[in-house]
């Protein structure tokens, strides 16, 4: 047999890995552990991954390789002091890599060794040029080099694109050694637009501003940006500034907290836009700095949640205690943890007992809502969503959705009048948001009402979503239901190439063949539909067609025949 190439042996190889358990690697000694925390490591698993690489240290202590995962998963999972060890031994060993920095400064940072982030920033790894600066900037703060630090604010704001960041934390270092109108000018600066406008950038400068005289000002801001309704700390701010109060600055009280604030900005930039796994590290060290942060933990469980990590971001959602304004939206984020991991009774529960808690509250009444839909306790949503819509003072273009919600429910109750109502109301609030012209417009071609009107709402959510499968469903259906079967074939074709494996969407493409004559294919598309589990009652009338063929059916349920072919029908 001819030697394999190397891509192809290694391939072979990390197939072979993945048909086995970790543990059966484990029997293995050294290699076995080894491989055991590869294979956690690569599917996101970092407790068993840290699990593995402990293991395997201590069968080899001085393997970078093995040091280098171990640093890495204990990033990942928050343990910045064992990280911050494996990377030492790492830059002892000349194994310095760009994980390496990040886990010592984050130790520097954890032990508030300014001094340490200093010598660490000139060694010739970097971990970019931004973080660089800022963690710098912070650090001769922290050793009372002020203007120093300040200059190096500067230098990033210098930056091509990076102009909002360097003025953000040069704003917030001014703010601490209360320099107000300096930090007010920064970040009333257009460059800082990026910064200021989220949510923790407006805070700040609200903040500033009523420290300047300008509460006013700082509640029209945060009015204008935020549907502060249903943000309670957002909401009590607001009252303070209107009673004329100075808000202190909040989250920040020395070089250390800024320093937290600076993996905070990177981890909240990079998003899950970049390598998640990347981005789970910076977060961590964010939210181990400063542990009372809340958007800290709130983006490293949105980033555990990306990597399929769920119950590790269900642990994440519990650090937000009950007292803090931003428990309910971790809540309603475990719950949604918690059915990812396949937990639906538990989520619900969740969600249950938090709207008891919290009855007044918006965003915790909707969610239950959602919750209940989504157990099909249709009855139990609808009175969930009513509980929502009642809270606010006025139904305003952002809450279309609601009612969107609350028709899909009625409809499931079969009060279709009730669930019609929402929909042309969810439509009033937002006339062309595609998901309510679709599903509206394919409940009347269903029902055979309002053909005309129903074809247009379809199309004017086709023209919002040219690439959606089921919307191009919806527009063959209508035709078809309209009785204009040669037209429906070709959006029903390519409404299948879209969604190859949907059910309903097969089974119409064997209605459009049969309709157009193409018996044989019909016959196959529904075999095909059948494989891909559909309900009892569309399984039924599918083994119907099967075996009596569509004519028979239709006419079975008091539908027209379909016109002759051959008599030009079509």
């Amino acid at each position: 047999m001819p030697a394999l190439s190397r891509p192809i042996a290694a391939s072979i190889f990390v197939l072979c890995i993945g048909l086995f358990p970790a543990a059966t690697f484990a029997k293995e000694g050294l290699a076995g552990a080894f491989l055991a925390a590869k294979i956690a490591a690569a599917n996101a698993d970092y407790r068993a991954a840290d699990l593995w690489y402990k293991r395997a240290l201590a069968l080899d202590p001085v393997n970078t390789e093995l040091l280098n995962g171990s640093m890495i998963a204990a990033l990942s999972l928050g343990d910045i002091a064992r990280a911050a060890d494996l990377a030492a031994q790492l830059e002892a060993m000349n194994a310095a890599n760009q994980n390496t920095l990040l886990a010592r400064m984050a130790g520097a940072a954890e032990r508030g060794d300014f001094a340490e982030i200093i010598e660490i920033e000139t060694l010739e790894v970097s971990t970019g040029s931004l973080q660089d600066d800022l963690l710098a900037g912070w650090a001769l703060i922290g050793l009372g080099q002020m203007n120093d630090g300040i200059a190096r604010f500067d230098k990033v704001a210098q930056m091509q694109g990076l102009a909002g960041f360097g003025l953000y934390h040069k704003a917030i270092a001014l703010a601490l050694a209360g320099n107000f109108d300096a930090a007010a000018a920064a970040l009333a600066a257009p460059e800082a637009g990026p910064q200021v406008n989220a949510r923790r950038g407006a805070i700040l400068q609200a903040e500033v501003l009523s420290q300047i005289g300008q509460s006013a000002q700082a509640a029209d801001l945060l009015r204008q940006r935020f549907a502060v309704g249903q943000d309670a700390r957002l909401a009590g701010m607001i009252a303070l500034l209107d009673a004329g109060q100075a808000l202190p600055i909040s989250g920040f009280k020395d070089a250390s907290s800024g320093l937290a604030e600076v993996f905070f900005t990177v981890a909240a930039a990079l998003g899950t836009d970049g390598d998640p796994a990347y981005t789970l590290m910076q977060a961590r060290i964010a939210s181990d700095l400063r542990p009372d942060d809340s958007e800290a933990l709130l983006l490293t469980a949105s980033v555990l949640e990306t990597l399929k990590q769920f119950d590790l971001a269900s642990e994440t959602y519990i650090q937000i205690t009950p007292d803090h304004p931003d428990y309910t939206s971790a809540q309603i984020g475990r719950a949604a943890a918690v059915l990812s991991a396949g937990r639906g009774a538990e989520s619900l529960q969740i969600l249950t007992e938090l709207a008891a808690k919290f009855p007044t509250e918006f965003e915790v009444q909707l969610a239950l809502g959602q919750g209940l839909r989504r157990a099909e306790q249709f009855d139990a949503a609808v009175t969930a969503y009513d509980a929502a819509l009642a809270l606010l003072p006025q139904i305003l273009p952002q809450h279309w959705a609601v009612l969107y919600s609350r028709g899909i429910a009625h409809d499931s109750l079969r009060q279709f009048d009730l669930a019609e109502a929402d929909f042309r109301t969810a439509l009033e609030l937002n006339p062309n948001q595609p998901n309510v012209l679709n599903y509206l417009g394919y409940s009347l071609v269903d029902r055979g009402e309002k053909l005309e009107e129903a074809l247009a709402m379809i199309q004017r959510a086709v023209a919002a979503r040219p690439d959606s499968g089921y919307i191009i469903d919806s527009l063959a259906w209508a035709l078809y239901r309209l009785g204009r079967y040669s037209e429906a074939l070709a959006p029903m074709e390519r409404a299948a190439q879209l969604e190859p494996v949907d059910p309903i969407v097969t089974d119409h493409l064997g209605d459009v063949y049969w309709a157009n004559g193409r018996e044989r294919e019909a016959m196959f598309q529904w075999r095909r539909a059948l494989s891909f589990e559909p309900t009892e009652m569309d399984a039924e009338r599918i083994r119907n067609k099967l075996d009596i063929g569509l004519d028979a059916v239709r006419a079975s349920e008091g539908a027209p025949p379909f016109p002759d072919l051959d008599a030009g029908g079509l």
